[in-house]
């Protein structure tokens, strides 16, 4: 017949026996935490960055934009597009990769286009005549932007309207 012991040694073992698996998650949830933290801090950085890219655009088209993108023609907006509105109530959906290194932004918009009277029916030429070459209308669109991390920052890889 077998005793269970109950000395003093095996206490103290059974304790550290039991003790050695929550000593082990501590230092992965202070990780876990880091990383959050850093991913809030990312998350800001890119809300800021499309913030600053829809004040560009609005401000001077494409081509105020180009210095936040990675390439000429990152920017794939319409060219009938003269401004871009986020949707203030809603807010922006950014998805971080696992690795940090790239990034997806979307938010809700209303896009103004701009359609030229190119025409030649009659009231074409009248509201030419008095001064209006073009007329424009509102359209709800998603402004998407794909993005990767430099190591200046983050940059827009590719911008477009869904």
């Amino acid at each position: 017949m077998s005793t269970l012991a109950t000395n003093r040694r095996d206490i103290l073992k059974l304790g550290a026996l039991a003790a050695a698996p929550l000593a082990a998650l501590a230092p992965a949830g202070a990780l876990a935490t880091q990383a959050g933290a850093n991913a809030e801090a990312e998350l800001g950085k890119i809300t800021a960055l499309m913030r600053d890219a829809v004040r560009r655009f609005n401000a001077g088209g494409v081509a105020a934009c180009a210095g936040l993108a990675s390439c000429g023609d990152a920017l794939a907006l319409p060219g009938d597009i003269r401004a871009l509105r986020l949707a203030g109530e809603a807010d922006p959906e950014v998805a971080l990769a696992d690795d940090q290194m790239t990034a997806h932004w979307s938010h809700p918009a209303t896009a103004v286009r701009e359609h030229a009277f190119a025409g030649d029916s009659t009231a074409e030429r009248m509201a030419r005549f008095q001064g209006n070459a073009a007329a424009q209308s509102e359209t709800a669109v998603t402004l998407v932007a794909e993005m990767w991390r430099r190591a200046d920052g983050w940059t827009i890889s590719r911008l477009y309207l869904a």
